[in-house]
């Protein structure tokens, strides 16, 4: 990966307007927004069954993202409940996740089918989405987190006391549409402020906290821009949902 998030394909090739998304199918389409975050869930409870760490599921659903952003959607949607699985086996490669590489086809498909009950996908399936996947995406798989800026940004804020519900609210992040056109430290941010909002804060906490955001050499509109759009999505989508399990 590279390690300059500016020179990186993450920022060059995939950080589109915040226009251009929010006019996109799969942000106007309720329907089809329900589906796709209904999707990511359950490539949450694959990761899980496989044991695999947050950071490759993160990465699957930041390229699950982007795939439907740039597939055609008519064509795709005849395939939704492939797309999660190939993201998430192709994450695997990039973040070096998984031993055996040799049968990592028949462990996913064999875990995918005692989770869902049924046979979703064949090993050829999968291999055929994934070469798919790639196709759409051009091969420009890089994916920086969130993880790390929030960490710094709790610490230089001294709002450790928040880590959980921060973390939380970033971990929602992956399910929204948000990750195509913001900035990772952004979001990160983005998820602090919604994070502090929860707590009550005292006037003179919520002072010293703007003080803080203002003094930070980045766009404050995008912060506030990125926040708002997050809260629309958990009214609109997320908090339709069921606590997943």
């Amino acid at each position: 990966m590279a390690m300059n998030y500016w020179e990186s394909s993450h920022r060059q090739k995939w950080i589109a307007e915040r226009r251009d998304v929010l006019n996109h199918g799969i942000h106007q389409d309720s329907k089809l927004k329900l589906e796709l975050v209904e999707s990511s869930l359950g490539m949450r409870r694959l990761s899980r069954k496989l044991c695999l760490p947050e950071r490759c599921v993160y990465t699957a659903q930041v390229l699950f993202r982007r795939y439907w952003y740039c597939a055609k959607l008519p064509d795709a949607l005849k395939k939704l409940n492939m797309v999660g699985p190939a993201t998430l086996y192709l994450a695997c490669k990039i973040e070096e996740c998984m031993p055996h590489l040799s049968h990592h086809g028949r462990i996913f498909v064999a875990a995918l089918t005692a989770l869902e009950g049924r046979l979703i996908m064949t090993e050829k399936d999968l291999f055929d989405m994934e070469i798919k996947v790639l196709g759409v995406l051009q091969f420009n798989l890089v994916v920086f987190h969130g993880e790390i800026p929030l960490n710094r940004y709790l610490e230089d804020a001294k709002l450790q006391k928040l880590s959980d519900t921060a973390r939380r609210v970033l971990s929602d992040s992956y399910l929204m549409n948000v990750w195509l056109y913001t900035d990772p430290h952004i979001i990160a941010l983005a998820c602090l402020v919604i994070a502090f909002g929860t707590g009550s804060p005292s006037n003179n906490q919520k002072a010293v906290f703007s003080k803080w955001l203002s003094e930070l050499e980045v766009d404050q509109i995008q912060i506030w821009e990125a926040a708002a759009d997050m809260t629309e999505e958990y009214r609109t989508v997320l908090e339709r949902l069921p606590t997943p399990p």
